[in-house]
């Protein structure tokens, strides 16, 4: 009886710790996909930044 209940602790704690470790993963990889969005966007504003400003001096120029 000791035995059964001591694997099912076991059991419950290990699978609580690999439930831990995938939540913290998922974290992670949220963060860095936030983190990538962010740079894909920032990259973006900066190409239509330089768009306007070449689309402007063209438009000063004529």
């Amino acid at each position: 009886m000791m035995n059964l209940l001591a694997e099912s602790f076991i059991k419950h704690f290990m699978l609580t710790e690999i439930r831990f470790v995938n939540d913290r993963w998922h974290d992670n990889l949220r963060k860095l996909w936030k983190i990538e969005i962010a740079e894909s966007i920032g990259k973006l504003v900066e190409e239509h930044k330089k768009y306007v400003m070449k689309k402007e001096k063209r438009e000063t120029e004529f």
